[in-house]
C-alpha cells in the first residue's frame, strides 16, 4: 500500500509522457506475464506471478515475488491438508524489467537475476533506437550490452535478454521489433519480432 502511495506520488509529479511511459513498460510486462500463463495454464502447479495480476493471490498470498515475472511450481504442506498451504518447490523462470534507457538501472535489476536459482533467466531492457536491425553496431547499445555481459556472467543457467524499444518511440510506428538473445559467453541474437505499440 505504501509504494502504491509513493508511485502515485511520483506520477503526479511526472509529465504526461512520462507516465503514458510507465503504463506502456507495465502494461508490456504484464503482457509478457500472461504469456506465460497461457504456455503454463495447462499445468496446475504452476504460478506465474506478477504485479498486475491477483490470480495468485487466492492460492500463493500475493501476486508479486521477488522478480517482476516469476514462474514457479508450488507443492501443498503434506503436514497439514486441512489448510492448504503452498510453498514454492521449484522456481523456472525470474523475468526482470528496466526499460528506462540507464545502464545503471538495467544492471542493478539485471543483478537480482544473479540471485535467482531458477534454470531460466530473462531481462527485458531497451535498445538505443527504433530499429533492432543492425542493433549490436550502435555504440550506445554496445555499450549497454557489454555492461549486462558482465552481470550475465555470473548466472547460473540459461540467460536471455530481450531488447524492444523504448515506451516513447512506440508511437512513431505501428508495429515496433524486439530482439532476443542468449548468453553464450557473449550475446547470440537468438531472434528478432514484433511487438505492438499502443
Amino acid at each position: 500500500m505504501q509504494k502504491e502511495r509513493e508511485a502515485n506520488q511520483h506520477d503526479r509529479g511526472a509529465s504526461r509522457v512520462e507516465q503514458r511511459n510507465r503504463r506502456r513498460a507495465k502494461f508490456w510486462v504484464e503482457g509478457l506475464a500472461g504469456e506465460f500463463r497461457a504456455l503454463y495454464g495447462p499445468w496446475s502447479d504452476i504460478l506465474v506471478l506478477s504485479r498486475g495480476n491477483s490470480d495468485s493471490k487466492a492460492t500463493f498470498g500475493l501476486n508479486e515475488l521477488l522478480f517482476d515475472i516469476t514462474v514457479c511450481r508450488v507443492a501443498p504442506i503434506k503436514t497439514e491438508p486441512s489448510k492448504q498451504l503452498k510453498y514454492i518447490a521449484e522456481s523456472l523462470w525470474a523475468i526482470e524489467s528496466e526499460l528506462a534507457p540507464d545502464r545503471h538501472k538495467a544492471l542493478t535489476d539485471f543483478s537480482k537475476l544473479v540471485l535467482s536459482r531458477a534454470p531460466n533467466k530473462l531481462f527485458v531492457g531497451p535498445f538505443f533506437g527504433q530499429r533492432s536491425v543492425y542493433v549490436e553496431e550502435l555504440p550506445n547499445n554496445k555499450l549497454y550490452l557489454d555492461t549486462i555481459a558482465e552481470a550475465a556472467e555470473n548466472c547460473k543457467g540459461t540467460v536471455y535478454l530481450c531488447q524492444i524499444p523504448h515506451p516513447r518511440y512506440w508511437d512513431s510506428v505501428n508495429t515496433a521489433e524486439g530482439v532476443l538473445y542468449v548468453w553464450r559467453d557473449t550475446w547470440v541474437r537468438v531472434r528478432t519480432f514484433d511487438i505492438g505499440g499502443d
